[in-house]
């Protein structure tokens, strides 16, 4: 038993004509490619090859494996039988291919023979039924369910066609083959053996049917080269960018942003068009998939703000491909004259960028690791740096830092969350262990003058000895960089940086995420090292360590703790706010919906804490939504930004009565005290 490529064709012209259409279909597919991989190069810098055993693995683990798009299980199923379909079917044919024309000519050896060629046979006819399954949910899906994430184009009817007709065309033509040749072994094939039934009831196996087998040989053969040849012209092409997108994608995580190096000489300050974004970006827009993930946990998008995760990318890559004036079957997206202005603006609309919360909950979940908010901060940076042009009220939070420091405005004073609780000055403390970076909603919010008070008394309690900056401290620039305003967030982490190089300390604790996130990843880039825990961390090492020990019972019923998205997602600061709430008499905790690293955005971060928004459309709104429905009436956080907007939107819908909003330190205080 052996493999038989061209068996009952005519020889030698159909492997000569075989052979002159495959270098034909090579030649348009690689000029696609080629056409594809200018419009990267365009970009900035290079895409980088460094540390190629990671990579590899991120192909493993997010390509073939598919790890974040089996979380869902009707697609999930569906891609993985239309994945593993295509990737099997191909393989196969790369093996006959080597068996016939490379190995047999060569070494006069043919491996696809006896049992290797009856069980491949059997793989390759279940791996098709899985194409075939594939595609009919996805029709279905497409279709007839019509779930409201999928955007449908004319060329999702055309692949998915093709991809139909070629798996079931090389059923068809296995039956035809088994009908006339009756090979030993024929049932290995055993869907194909199946049709051979049907095909020989109705009279194949007969000179007609001979004619038949070979004509459809050569509609097998040509479909399946034809639909190779358009990939790069069609979205069949993520099945090329998906895989270079995960082997590119950035090792050392996306909590930090790309820092602008020599930013007072730098000719380039944000992305005004396609040429000043870094090529792993616009490779990024050529691996989207439109699945619409990451437009259904956006909660600007969820709120009914002007914010399309997914639409951003597709204008993108829509704008893009019209530049480069590439050629794209049954396309339907947006039309850019060859003259288009500017991508902020112009092809992404301003409003959709300023709704942005930078939560990263799209990057979480987008299965192909497509960078959206360094997309969205590029174009911010532009339009803060090059044109001014940015809300009203952000801009004037923003002159307030330049002016006094901090996005209140208020010159000094920082120490008025302190009074009666004689806490000292870093400089003051001998071998200290903590230095307690105030924050400037600790300093300045009365609410959150409260959390750090409760912070401090802990430590206190503790026995650590702590010190706080005091007026020397000044506003981290967390917000002011995902503003786009580079040139002040450097000026405010360079001065900072200066002023914690003058004292001694272990460590630096902070209630807010969003200073965690950006002493701890960010302030590395400018030389600013240091060793940073987010107090809950290190108040779950004060109660693991015994230096804690809560004692009185929590009487206030059941809490629901909502995890900050700079600290759950960035940070994977999961567990350690958990342990701190379990770690207090009678506390039960419940889960929202959405929480961990799927948790829902409060609305306060990327600058729009400083922000407007409309009063039917606010994203703490629909986060409260959410917690509300659990029905308890605590709600734990452990984050300023949120802590204010989520009492914002209990007071917005007048359930002061019901719900009561506590950080992670004044619910562990009252345990303590």
């Amino acid at each position: 038993m052996e493999r038989e490529s061209f068996w009952q064709m005519p020889q030698p012209w159909t492997q000569v004509a075989l052979y002159l259409v495959t270098v034909l279909v090579l030649a348009v597919f690689g000029y696609g490619v080629y056409r594809r991989i200018r419009l990267w190069k365009q970009g900035q810098g290079k895409l980088s090859f460094d540390r190629p055993g990671r990579r590899l693995w991120n192909v493993v683990v997010y390509v073939l494996g598919q790890a974040r798009v089996v979380k869902e299980i009707y697609p999930g199923v569906m891609h993985l039988g239309l994945f593993f379909g295509c990737l099997v079917l191909f393989l196969g044919t790369a093996l006959i291919f080597l068996n016939d024309d490379v190995v047999g000519p060569l070494f006069g050896y043919r491996y696809i023979r006896g049992g290797f060629y009856l069980g491949m046979e059997t793989v390759l006819d279940l791996f098709g039924l899985f194409l075939l399954l594939g595609l009919v949910m996805a029709l279905v899906r497409r279709y007839i369910l019509r779930p409201a994430r999928l955007q449908s184009r004319p060329d999702d009817a055309i692949t998915l066609g093709l991809l139909f007709l070629i798996g079931l065309s090389g059923f068809v033509q296995e039956g035809l083959r088994l009908t006339l040749q009756k090979p030993e072994g024929g049932t290995a094939s055993w869907v194909g053996y199946l049709l051979a039934g049907l095909f020989t009831a109705l009279g194949a196996d007969s000179p007609a049917g001979l004619l038949a087998y070979q004509v459809h040989w050569w509609v097998h053969a040509l479909l399946a080269l034809g639909t190779l040849a358009l990939i790069p012209y069609t979205r069949l092409f993520h099945l090329v960018t998906d895989p270079l997108n995960a082997f590119f994608a950035p090792l050392e995580g996306t909590a930090a942003l790309p820092t602008i190096e020599n930013i007072e000489t730098c000719e380039i300050l944000g992305a005004g068009r396609l040429a000043h974004l870094p090529q792993k970006r616009l490779l990024d827009y050529e691996s989207c998939t439109r699945c619409g993930r990451c437009q259904d946990v956006c909660p600007a998008y969820l709120a009914g703000q002007p914010l399309s995760p997914r639409q951003v990318i597709l204008d993108l890559d829509d704008f893009m491909l019209s530049q480069g004036r590439v050629p794209l079957l049954g396309a339907q997206g947006r039309a850019f004259p060859q003259e288009a202005g500017e991508l902020p603006g112009g092809v992404v609309p301003e409003e959709a960028l300023w709704s942005c919360t930078t939560c990263m909950a799209c990057m979480e979940h987008c299965p192909v690791l497509i960078d959206h908010i360094g997309t969205i901060v590029e174009l911010r940076r532009y339009l803060s740096l090059c044109t001014g042009q940015m809300p009203g009220a952000l801009r004037g939070t923003l002159d307030k830092v330049q002016r006094a420091g901090n996005p209140y405005g208020q010159r000094g004073g920082r120490m008025q969350w302190a009074e009666g609780l004689e806490v000292a000055h870093i400089s003051e403390v001998e071998e200290a262990e903590v230095l307690l970076w105030v924050g400037c909603a600790g300093a300045y919010d009365p609410r959150n003058q409260k959390v750090v008070r409760a912070l401090a008394t802990l430590l206190r309690q503790a026995g650590v000895r702590f010190g706080v900056l005091g007026d020397e401290e000044q506003c981290c620039g967390d917000w002011v960089r995902r503003a786009g305003e580079e040139y002040l967030f450097q000026t405010l982490a360079q001065a900072n940086i200066e002023t914690l190089r003058q004292y001694r300390f272990q460590a630096i604790v902070t209630a807010c995420p969003h200073g965690f996130n950006t002493l701890r990843n960010e302030y590395p880039r400018l030389g600013g090292r240091f060793t940073v825990y987010h107090h809950s961390l290190y108040l779950a090492h004060l109660l693991e360590s015994g230096r804690l020990r809560p004692t009185r019972r929590w009487e206030q019923g059941t809490v629901a703790y909502h995890d900050p998205c700079y600290l759950g997602r960035y940070n994977g600061v999961l567990a350690e706010p958990r342990r701190v709430l379990a770690a207090v008499p009678g506390l039960r905790l419940s889960e929202p919906a959405h929480h961990g690293r799927d948790t829902l955005c409060c609305g306060g971060g990327g600058g729009k804490m400083w922000m407007e928004e409309e009063p039917g459309k606010r994203v703490n709104q629909v986060r409260l939504r959410e917690i509300s429905a659990t029905g308890v009436p605590t709600l734990g956080v452990a984050c300023p930004y949120c802590l204010c907007m989520m009492e914002d939107a209990v007071r917005g819908r007048g359930l002061e009565e019901q719900i009561a909003v506590y950080d992670l330190a004044e619910i562990l205080l009252r345990a303590v005290s």
